[in-house]
């Protein structure tokens, strides 16, 4: 009886009896469980405007391997992802995990997350162009990328300044300025900074 009602209403376009629909298709409950159909109801809901439903949709995706679908979603929705799942989806596809690697759709990933305040994800696009991934080796695009996350205060992003700075790659070589990104990164815990420290002599 409420499948029925929560279906009827549901697809009246009512963004409550959607979110319940996908919870109940997702969860099992009075019905068989169908991830597909409870990504399908948890989708219309966050395009009525619902706001659980996002982070719902988010989870699922994840819990489900469904990063191709979820890829094509971020893209044409813009504007309905949570920064941290994108990010997350940028990592799964830069490092090849449970899909095909896949530097290109990583790079357009953290580049949506960077515009909505993710710091870690300077890091990753820093990485990209310091390591060849998928871009042509650039140590500038590098140090640019590395310089926003670690004046975002994202700890990894220090100690990769610290480096720059400590070979000269990107930025002029300066060994003061690798001290300073090194330490700040070592006061937040990172031990790549710690032992970079004593290994180099930074003072």
């Amino acid at each position: 009886m409420a499948l029925s009602l929560y279906t009827q209403s549901a697809e009246q376009g009512h963004k409550d009896a959607q979110f319940q629909l996908g919870k109940m298709y997702e969860e099992g409950k009075g019905i068989d469980a169908d991830s597909d159909q409870a990504i399908l109801w948890y989708q219309k809901a966050v395009q009525s405007g619902h706001k659980l439903a996002e982070h719902n949709l988010n989870k699922l995706y994840f819990k489900t391997k469904h990063h191709s679908l979820a890829y094509e979603w971020y893209i044409k929705h813009k504007g309905h992802n949570s920064p941290y799942f994108v990010y997350a989806l940028g990592v799964v596809f830069e490092i090849g995990k449970e899909v095909e690697r896949d530097y290109a759709k990583a790079k357009i990933l953290y580049e949506m997350a960077s515009k909505r305040g993710s710091a870690k994800t300077w890091y990753r696009l820093g990485g990209l162009y310091e390591y060849n991934k998928g871009v042509e080796q650039n140590y500038e695009k590098a140090a640019y990328y590395y310089n926003n996350g670690a004046k975002g205060g994202y700890a990894q992003s220090q100690f990769a300044m610290g480096r720059l700075y400590y070979f000269g790659k990107g930025v002029k070589s300066n060994h003061e300025k690798a001290y300073k990104w090194m330490n700040i990164a070592k006061r937040q815990g990172n031990k790549d900074a710690k032992r970079f420290i004593i290994q180099h002599s930074l003072k």
